[in-house]
This record gives structure tokens, sequence and C-alpha cells, in this order.
């Protein structure tokens, strides 16, 4: 019994020395794992930080003299011109002929906010200023770490595609004078005239304001101020579109980050309805305009749709005689000195059929011009002239002409002299005429 108990403590002490010595060597190649992992884990950051440095500084760096590249990328060394050594070197290398640099990369990093107690996070990135030739700095703050790691990555991708913009101090006034001088060529002047006659507005009220610290709240102060000072809410609506169209301008070429015009709503129009002559009431406003100087003209736009400025700039050499056929080329526009002739609407001379019965009132109208010029006997370009000089019709004589025929013919005051080519509209349809308004080729079929 005893040689048994003897034998099983030998045995025990035998497996525990061999369990020990197995837990030892798996001990051993666990502290050679950890070595081997704390070795890789220190080559790979070093192998990191340093294609991270040739990253920042390797393109700059590749430019510049020895002896710059050990000065640092920012001081350097400078020559005897007073410029950076490499320059300088490389000016004497090329014979006087400088090498063009390429630009530097810029770098961002994050850190803790150092001025505020509280856990914020500031993220910082540095670029090559190219227009001041320098490096500059910016920098935002962030309640969290990975908002303003965000932040730097995605402005230095923005420095590295070249789409950045440094805010500009560039003054409403300043703005919005540049920007009517570099309105379309192509636009005509009426409407060159109208967009600066529209952003006046907002030119007086923000003129020294810088234009980066415009808010959409200011905007709408604006449009709440004009309405106050009695602009109807169309003309209100007017300023609205044509500066927010500015505006949207300023953020194409990169003076501003965002349009504020685009979170205001544009004041509401109430829509007035249209106040169009029936063919009855157009018959009596031309039976009241018989024997006036200008029934001709009333009769003209009635007869062909033509608007008051067409009708105004048309000269006797337009009209084809035989062919009853008048050539609209040019319309006149603007008022006092700066009237002016301009292209038609839709952009290009037409052609419109005349009738019988508009010959015969414009063959009148023509030898009423004569018997007005008496023995000057020259008959004037336009085909309706004033009455001695032979000039330009005053739109406030056309408009003031056209108000006491409307009250003779007893139609109600709001018809305007736009509403005569309006009231031809649903006759034209009818009769299959086409008009310039709703297709490119205008040839009207007179009623017979």
């Amino acid at each position: 019994m005893v040689e048994y108990e003897s034998r099983a403590q030998t045995e025990r002490e035998r497996a525990m020395t061999e369990l020990r010595r197995e837990f030892a060597a798996v001990q051993l190649k666990l502290w050679q794992l950890e070595n081997l992992l704390l070795v890789t884990v220190l080559v790979v950051l070093l192998v990191g930080a340093v294609l991270f440095v040739a990253v920042v500084r390797g393109e700059s760096g590749s430019q510049r003299s020895p002896t710059q590249r050990i000065g640092g990328g920012r001081a350097g060394t400078f020559g005897a011109a007073g410029e950076p050594a490499d320059t300088a070197s490389t000016a004497r290398e090329t014979g006087g002929r400088r090498m063009p640099q390429r630009p530097r990369n810029p770098a961002g990093f994050v850190r803790k906010h150092p001025d505020t107690a509280a856990q914020r996070w500031q993220g910082i990135v540095k670029y090559w200023d190219v227009t001041e030739e320098r490096w500059r700095q910016r920098a935002k703050t962030f309640g969290k770490q990975a908002e303003a790691q965000a932040w730097v990555d995605a402005a230095v991708m923005e420095h590295r595609a070249q789409t950045y913009r440094a805010p500009s101090d560039e003054t409403v006034a300043a703005f919005l004078d540049r920007w009517v001088s570099r309105l379309d060529p192509g636009l005509r002047e009426s409407t060159r005239t109208r967009y600066a006659q529209n952003v006046a507005h907002p030119r007086r009220v923000f003129g020294p304001r810088r234009l980066r610290d415009l808010t959409a709240a200011d905007l709408a102060a604006l449009y709440a101020g004009l309405g106050a000072d009695g602009l109807s809410p169309r003309t209100i609506r007017h300023v609205h579109t044509v500066f927010r169209r500015a505006l949207a301008d300023a953020v194409a070429w990169g003076t501003l980050p965002t349009n504020p015009g685009d979170r205001v709503r544009a004041p509401r129009v109430p829509r007035a309805p249209r106040t169009v002559p029936t063919e009855e009431q157009e018959g009596e406003l031309l039976a009241a305009a018989a024997g006036h100087r200008l029934f001709a003209l009333w009769s003209f736009i009635a007869l062909t749709g033509c608007r008051k400025g067409e009708a105004l700039a048309l000269e006797w050499r337009d009209i084809d005689w035989q062919a009853k056929r008048v050539t609209i080329r040019r319309s006149l526009a603007g008022e006092g000195k700066r009237r002016r002739f301009e292209v038609p609407k839709p952009g290009r001379p037409h052609q419109v059929d005349l009738s019988d019965e508009l010959l015969e009132r414009l063959q009148e109208h023509r030898q009423r011009v004569l018997d007005e010029l008496g023995d000057q006997r020259e008959l004037p370009p336009l085909v309706f002239p004033t009455l001695h000089q032979g000039g330009w019709q005053s739109p406030s004589y056309i408009q003031r002409a056209f108000k006491e025929i409307v009250s003779a013919a007893g139609l109600p005051s709001t018809t305007r002299i736009h509403d005569l080519r309006h009231a031809m509209e649903p006759a034209g349809w009818l009769q299959g005429w086409r008009w310039p308004w709703s297709q490119n080729v205008w040839v009207t079929r007179p009623p017979t």
C-alpha cells in the first residue's frame, strides 16, 4: 500500500514538472510574438511618418537647393539679390531665367483647442498663397475630433484641387458695379438698363458692407423696406430676381461661398386680370381714333400685332407696297437722350403681310405727313414721325393720346397700347394665323 502511494506521488510530480515546462514554453513564445508585433508597429509608424513628410515637402523640396532643404520649407536661405538661395542659384545656372516652381502642397492636422476649457477640437490647414507668395493658415473649431478631421481632409483636398478661394473683402457696391460692367454683351441695351436699375436698390442699402457678410435676413429686410417705401410687389420681385442672379455669379466667381438669395422667398405678386379688348371694343377704339394724327399707328398695331416700339421704329423703306408686306427690322427703346434702336423680338427681323385696308390707311397717313411738312416736301424716313421735325415720337405724347382715345371710346381706363396686339391673338388663331410669340416663323394672314 505504501509502495503504491509512493509511486502515485512520483507520477504526479513528474506530470506537474512537465506541465510547468510546457507553460514556460508557451510564455516564451507569447513574449517573442509580442515583441515582434511591437517592432512591426514601430516600423509601420516610422515608414508612415517618412511618407507623410515626403508627401508634404517632397514636391517643394525637389525645386530647392540642398542648402535651402537643410534650412526647412519656410525659412531657407537667401541670395545676394534678396531672393531665395535656390532661386538665385537656379537663375545663375539657367543664364538669368527663372525656372517655374510647382505649387507647395497643403497640409493639415487636428489638435485640442488651446484657449477653451471645454473639450473642443481645432482643425488647422496650412497652404501656399500663390497670389501673395507666402504660407497662410486656416483654422476652425469643432465639438468632436472626427468633425475636425473631416474638415481638415476636405480643406486639404480643396487646396490640392486649387478650388479654394479666400474670403473677399469686396463691398456690395463695388461688386454690383463690377457685375453690371460684365453683363453679357449680347443683352439688349434696355435689358442691361433694367438690370442696373434693379440692383441700384440693394446697392443703395448695402453699399459699404462687405459682400460676404450678407445674410438671408438682410435681404428679407431689404424687400420689406422697399415695400414700405411704396414699391409694388412686382417691382420688388424683379429686384429679388436680378439681385439673386448677381449673387449667383458671385458664387461662381469664387467671391461668395453660398448665395443668401436662395434662402429668401420672393414677394408674392397678386395676379391682376389682363384687360384684352374684344373685337367690338377694338372697332370702337379705332372709330374713336378716326381723324386723329396717329390713327394709322393705332391701326397698324391693332391689325398686325406689332409692338409699339416696332411700329415707332418703322421706316417707309420697310414697306413693300407691291408685295403688300412690311419687314420689322428694329425696335425703338429707351427714353429721352437714351432712345435707341434695337433688334426686335425674337432676336431677328421678320415680315408681316398687310391687308388692303391697312395699306390704304398708310397711304393716307403718308399724304398727311407731306401736308404737315408744307413746303418741305422731303419725306422723313420714319413712318410715324413727330409733327414738324420728323424725329422720334415722345412716349409721353403717345401714352397721353392713347388714353384720350380710350376715354372717348368708353373702354376701361386700364386698357394699354400693348393690349391691342393681344386683342388680335384670338381672332388670329381662329383664322389660322401664326404669331411670333408662339412660333419662330411669323407670317400673318389678314382677314379679307
